[in-house]
Parts: structure tokens; sequence; C-alpha cells
């Protein structure tokens, strides 16, 4: 063909054939570029050559396959213009589109392939590759696969799923454009860039939300996620999938919702929109019909909700120590989970499952009160095997959530609780928790202050078959126990007390406390019967404090009182009794004296003095008391034995003189008894003795001296004064008379200054006594002077003048001794009237008959000195 062509001049026809032919000899020989050189004249040297179509097609394969895609394209393109019936037209436009591919005209490549898949593909939406390739012309179903491909390829290169978006956007978007994002995607997922394939999905979705394919398409970025281990991506997928298909959302509008699956976990039912079609924002509305979904598309909302829950329910409980924060945000996002699911699928054969673990999600995210109402639904599922945990939840809930409340709702939540409480044990008796329920709700009750309730749920811990634990029955014993006692029933509450330490061991923790309750709950009972007036079932009770519980704080006080009732009942030798027993246990107690105090008075009143007086002396003997107090102790000591006739009775008065020179007035009774007891024993000798130490006493007081102290002197020295007045009348007047006179003399005159002292005391009694005393001394005297010895030997003149002389040495004293007499007659004028005025009087008689002896007289005088 070259020697053809040397040996022809240029331009000579035939030549054309002879290039042409010589580009096939070159390509059968493998040298390419020599036949695209023979081509390349041919169309340069015969434009109009009948192999110019032929030519620019061979010489755009040999370029193309040389690699030169740019001339290449060019060579294709002039072919495309050319003749749109040429045979070579359809595979000219399907290398010139890869030649656009190959120079990175992706777009320009992309245009191509849309006219070709335009061409071969069957008409109508198409979503499925092999049914869409299948209605292909015989021939053509691999130009078709392959431009699908290579459009899928620029699509990627162009950005995937957003680039197909805003590329389709511009030039209008075929009826098979599912499936191009279809072959984007699969081929972002052959080279494992999982995110860009699912974005690619995502992609479609976006422009064609209300398609029937917009799940499907989800559904397959989820999965594309998942493939790529990205977890939390298909997090974000699943979410996205839960948003745009929720039966309440915008992709139902005109569709009814349809059952999940035939009976399985059928969502409920939703009323269409008026107009059934595709939402506004779809391009290709006329074509998204029909207007019911697959059932899939809610059977997988169904899974990626619960997937969703699940989800963020685990990430919670794994991040709750180290962010509390974020922890309770996702506890809270898989309660709204778990709750939507199961407003979509309320006949779920999981639905208890689900329901549950929404309600532990609702508790961990802090809605506690929601968590607990949720448990309880749960636990009324009679067939579901989690029934009991979710009602024993529920417990735990109402009782967390009686501690979040405020004060004001706090009473009212823990009502709740309670209720959980009994709910739990009425419909799960053989719970392993009841029974600590039970004695839980007891306490709650307890403290809302419904005793009785209380008390009622308490005995249903204590009656429980099988027994509750010892731990819950000492519990609900105590719960009983101060439920009676602040209901004041004291006996029921003692009761309980018993049986609460029957439970409790000795030298337990709290032991002591529940010993002190119980002393407390008996004594009551005492302070109720004596309210009652019941002083005997008071002492009673009183005393069953110390025999119930003989360490109580309260034994010393109780048994106080019980003897207070005692002696209030004149029971004296019960109360001596008790009143012994507290000195011999509670020696220290502040109440010792007063014990002391009140066993001198029932010893008394039971007439055992010497008791009594032991007891005066024990608080005389006393370091405690005051001063005043011990002595009075001690003279009441003293007066008791000598009501007792005690044989040491002297020695205890001349002890307590010793001891207790004053008060003056109990010294001078002391002087005084012990003057009495000489006299009863016959000792004169001490009796005066201690009528003068009467005396001296009285007169050492000064300023100090009383009343009482000057009426024991007065007396004492009226006693002197008479026993020198008694000594006078034994002196007889003989012979000497001057000796035995002056004898008499001076023990009258001894026997004036004693008597003058006792009435100068001014004791009425004793003044007029003394001054009758000195009126019968002077009287005496008088009649002593008229009746002395005479001499012998005087002669009857002399005996009468003897006689008169006596008269008138006697006369005076008579005289004197009718003053006195008259000074106490006086003294009726003071209202004084004594014995010894009327004693007076009658000496008066005696002695001036003339005027004092009438009846009629003395009378008179009486009235005239009042």
């Amino acid at each position: 063909y070259n020697t053809l062509l040397t040996e022809s001049p240029p331009g000579a026809p035939g030549n054309d054939r002879v290039l042409y032919q010589m580009s096939r000899a070159y390509q059968n020989l493998g040298e390419y570029a020599k036949a695209e050189d023979a081509l390349a004249r041919l169309v340069r040297e015969y434009p109009q050559s009948t192999y110019s179509d032929d030519a620019h097609f061979r010489r755009a394969e040999l370029l193309f396959r040389l690699n030169q895609f740019d001339t290449a394209s060019a060579e294709y393109q002039l072919v495309l213009n050319a003749n749109r019936d040429s045979p070579f037209f359809e595979p000219a436009q399907y290398k010139f589109g890869w030649s656009q591919y190959k120079i990175a005209n992706y777009e320009k490549a992309l245009d191509t392939f849309i006219n070709i898949l335009d061409r071969e593909l069957p008409p109508g939406e198409l979503t499925d590759p092999k049914t869409a390739l299948d209605g292909v012309r015989p021939g053509k179903k691999d130009t078709a696969k392959d431009a699908l491909r290579v459009a899928s390829l620029s699509l990627v290169t162009m950005g995937g799923g957003e680039a197909a978006n805003k590329y389709f956007a511009a030039k209008g978007e075929p009826p098979y454009a599912p499936l191009i994002y279809s072959a984007v995607a699969e081929h972002l997922l052959e080279k494992k860039r999982y995110t860009d394939a699912a974005k690619t999905y995502v992609a479609y979705i976006d422009a064609h939300p209300a398609h029937l394919l917009a799940p499907i398409y989800q559904g397959r970025a989820i999965a594309a996620q998942a493939d790529g281990g990205f977890a939390e991506l298909v997090v974000t997928e699943k979410e996205r999938y839960a948003a745009a298909y929720d039966p309440a959302a915008p992709y139902w509008t005109g569709r009814a919702v349809p059952s999940a699956s035939a009976g399985d976990n059928k969502p409920v039912s939703m009323t269409p929109a008026a107009a059934p079609g595709a939402s506004a924002g779809d391009k290709n509305s006329s074509s998204m019909k029909p207007a019911v979904a697959t059932p899939e598309v809610l059977k997988d909302l169904r899974m990626h909700l619960e997937d969703l829950a699940r989800h963020y329910q685990s990430k919670a409980q794994k991040n709750r120590e180290s962010d509390a924060v974020a922890a309770k945000a996702d506890f809270n996002t898989a309660s709204a989970r778990y709750k939507r699911l199961l407003e979509i699928y309320p006949q779920d054969p999981k639905a208890a499952d689900l329901r549950f673990l929404m309600a532990e999600a609702y508790y961990d995210g802090g809605q506690t009160l929601t968590a607990a109402t949720e448990y309880t639904t749960v636990s009324s599922i009679k067939t579901y095997a989690k029934a009991p945990e979710a009602a024993y939840a529920a417990v735990l809930a109402y009782q967390r959530y009686s501690t979040e409340v405020p004060a004001a709702q706090k009473a009212a939540a823990i009502k709740q609780s309670v209720q959980s409480s009994l709910k739990l044990a009425d419909n799960f008796p053989q719970h392993p928790k009841a029974h600590i329920v039970l004695t839980r709700a007891a306490e709650e009750l307890y403290a809302l202050q419904a005793w009785d309730e209380a008390i009622a749920v308490a005995a249903r811990v204590q009656k429980a078959i099988p027994p509750a634990t010892e731990d819950l029955r000492r519990t609900a014993w105590g719960v009983t126990a101060d439920a009676q006692f602040s209901q004041k029933r004291y006996p029921q509450s003692e009761a309980a007390y018993v049986e609460l330490l029957k439970l409790t061991a000795p030298g337990a923790a709290g032991r002591n406390d529940l010993n002190e309750r119980l002393a407390s709950a008996i004594y009551k009972q005492g302070e109720n019967a004596r309210t009652a007036k019941d002083l005997r079932g008071a002492a009673t009770a009183f005393l069953r404090v110390g025999q119930a519980v003989p360490g109580a704080s309260i034994r010393a006080a109780s048994t106080y009182d019980a003897a207070a009732m005692l002696i209030a009942l004149k029971d004296w030798t019960a109360a001596a009794v008790v009143l012994e027993g507290f000195r011999a246990t509670f020696p220290t107690n502040a109440l010792a004296s007063e014990v002391d105090d009140k066993l001198a008075v029932v010893y008394q009143n039971a007439g055992k003095f010497t008791e009594a007086a032991a007891v005066q002396k024990r608080i005389a003997a006393g370091a405690g008391a005051s001063a005043d107090t011990r002595a009075d102790a001690a003279w009441q000591a003293l007066t008791l034995l000598d009501q007792a006739k005690a044989p040491q009775l002297v020695a205890e008065y001349e002890s307590y003189l010793k001891a207790h020179p004053q008060p003056l007035d109990r010294a001078m009774e002391a002087r005084n008894r012990l003057a009495e007891l000489a006299t009863a024993r016959s000792d004169t000798a001490k009796h005066l003795h201690w009528q003068r130490d009467i005396i001296n006493a009285d007169a050492a007081a000064g300023a100090s001296r009383t009343p009482r102290s000057k009426q024991l002197a007065a007396q004492a020295a009226l006693e002197f004064g008479r026993i020198d007045a008694a000594k006078v009348g034994k002196i007889q007047l003989r012979l000497p008379l001057k000796t035995s006179l002056a004898t008499k003399k001076e023990a009258v005159e001894r026997a004036i200054a004693t008597l003058t002292q006792a009435a100068d005391y001014g004791i009425a009694d004793v003044t007029t006594a003394a001054t009758y005393e000195l009126g019968v001394l002077y009287q005496e005297f008088s009649q002593a002077l008229l009746a002395s010895e005479r001499p012998k030997k005087l002669s009857a003149l002399e005996q009468e003048q003897y006689g008169l002389l006596l008269e008138e040495q006697a006369f005076p004293f008579e005289e004197k001794a009718i003053q006195f007499h008259d000074a106490n007659l006086q003294r009726v004028t003071q209202g004084i009237q004594t014995e010894w005025v009327g004693k007076s009087l009658q000496a008066l008689a005696q002695l001036a008959p003339g005027k004092y002896g009438k009846r009629e007289q003395t009378s008179e005088i009486y009235d005239a000195l009042r």
C-alpha cells in the first residue's frame, strides 16, 4: 500500500481506499500509531471520501487505544456530529463518553452516558437494576450496563450522592435515577468507602423524602455504616430512620400505615391524609404511588427504635461513673425511644420486656416517678416472667422518689411507696423481698403517723409464712411498740417491746434503748392509773418498772412514785418496804434525802417510832442536807425516841444538847425534858441541875431569848422559889427565938428573892403563881411568929404581953401577904385570870374576911376589877 501511494500522484482517485486499507494492515500488524497516521492522512487529504465516517471512527478508536483520549474524543465528536443514522453513531457515542471520562471531563461523560441510558433503558420508573437491564434491546445490555457503571463512576468522582443531587437538579432527573444512586453507592462500597456510600443513599432520600425507596435506601445507609464498623454513624442513620418513618412523620402523609407483619408487632393505626400522594418536596411525585408503603418500613422502624433504645441505655450504663450528666441524657433518650416504640407497637410480643427496659431507663435517667409508674404497669402483667422483679423495682423507685420531692409533697410520695409495697406483697407473696418491703412500708407508715396502718402492716411481717428474718421481725415489733406508745396504748406497747426484746440478743446495740422504752411504757401505765385515781394500780405499775427492767434509768423515779402512791393509800407497811428498797438500791440518788423524809413519816404513821427515829438520825448525820435540816431531823429523832420510850432517852437528849445548843427553844425543851425524866426516876439532883441549866441558858441567851425560853426559865425559877419557900416552912421558931428567928428570916429572904426572880420573867402563870407564893410565904411567916415557942417562965400577964408583942411583929407580915395577894387580884384588870389569881382571892377572903370573905363581895370584886 505504501508502494501504491508512492507510485500514484497526490490526490489520485483511489488513494483514499489505499490509505484506508494500509491503516487496516498496520492495525493488524499491531502498529497502531502508523495505522492512526494513515487514517489521519486519509481524512485530511480526502475529507469527502466515502471512507470518511469510518476513518474518523477508526482513528478515534486507535487514538483511544493509544491513550490519546483528548484527540480521540474530538474524532468521536466528528462522528457524532456527522450523521445520527450512521452505524458508527452509537459506538462513537459510547466511546466518546469514555474519552470524556478518561480526560476527567466527568460531567460531559455523565451527560453522554445519561443519553445512552435514556435510549437503551426501558421506559418508566426503574428502581431495580436487573429488571431494568432485562428490558434492554438485544445486544445492548452490556452497553447499558457499562453506561450505568461509568455514569456512577463519574458521579463518584464528582462527589457521590450530593453531586448526583446537584446534577439532576440542574439537568433534570431520569426515571431510572435510583439505578444510578444505587450504582454509585455499590461502587463506593466495593472501594470500602462505607460512609460515602451511606451518604449517597441519604442524598437520594434528601431529594426524594416521600419516595417508597427512601426507607429502603435509609436502611442501606445504615447497613453501609455497619459494614464499615462505624457504630456512632450507625446510630445517627438509625436516628434518621426513626425520625423520618415514624407513623407521625410527613412520610406517611396520604399513606395508610401498614401492619409491620401479620399479627406480630402491629403498629397503632393512623388516619391517612385526605389527598394521597407524595410530599410536595418530591420531584417525582407523580410516580410515587401506590399510597401504601411496604410493611417492611414499620418492621425495620421497630427494629431500629429498639436498637437505638438499647444503644443509649447501654452507653449510659457504661458512662454513668465517668460522665454522669451525659449518661443521664442518654438514659432519657433511651426511655424516649422505648416509649415511642411501645406507642407504635402496643401489641408487640416483647412489649413487657421493652416496658421494663424503659422503666429502668427512666429510673437511671432521674425520672423516678415515671419509672415507678412503668414498673407498676409491668408488674401487673401476670404472664410476664419479670413481673415480680418489676414490682420490687417499682417499690424502690417510689422509695427514691419520696427522697427527691419537696417537703410539702413528701407525705404523698411516701404513701405511694407504701401502696407499691403492699401491692408487691399482695400480688407476689412469695417474692424474696416481700417481707423486706412490708417492713419498710410499716416504717414509712409510722413516719407518717399512720399508727394503726403501721401496726397492721407490721403484723403481716410478724405472722408471715414462711417466717420473716429475725431482723425484719425485730423491726416490725419495733414499729408496733412505738406506734402503740404514740397512741398512748401503753399495755399493748409494753407487750410489743417484750416481743422485741426476745428477738434482741443480750449486749446487742440498742438493747438498752429498748429496755428504756419498755420501762417507759410500763411507767406510763402507772401515770394513767394515777390520773384515774387508781392509786393501787399506779403503785403496782410503778413497781413493775423495776421488776421488768432493773437497770432502767427511770427505775428510781418509778420506785419513788410507787412509794408515794402507797403513802397516799396509807399502806405504811408496803410503803416502808418500797422506800427501804429504794435506799438500798439507789443510795446516791438525788431523791434519797426525800425518801428518808417519807420513810420517817411512814414509820411514824405505822407507830414504829424507833425506826422513824433511826431515819431522822440518818438524815441528821447526812452531809448533803443543810444545817437547819440536819438539826430538825435530830430533834425529830429525839421526839420519836421519846414517843418510843427508848431506854437510852436521857443519853439521847444530853447528846442532842451537846450537838445542837441552838435553836434555843429546842435546847430549852431538851433541858426541860431531861428535868422531867430526872423527876420520873426520882433523881432530884439531876432534876434541879437541869432546872438551873434552863435558868442559866435563858439568861445567857440575852437578846436571843424567846417567849418559850423565858417561860421555862420562869417555871424553873418558880420551882426554886417554892423549894426555898418550903425550906422556910420547915424551920421552927424555938427558943432561943433570936437564933431560930434569924435562921428563918434568912430563909424567908432567900425564898422571896427566888420567887421575885420568877415573877420578874413576866410570864403570867409564873408571875401570878410567884406572887401568890410570896403572899403565902409572908402569911406563913406571920403565922409562924404567932405560933413560935414562948418562954416557959413568963407569968400570965407576961404571956399576954409577949403575945401582943408577937402580934405586933406578925401583923406587918400579914399585911405584906395581903398586899401580894391583892396585887395578884389586880392583874385581872390586865386580862390576866389564872389559877393563882383565884387562889390569892381565896387567901384574901381568909386574911381580910370583912373585905373579901363574902361570896357576893367576891363576885363584886371580880366584876369591879373587870
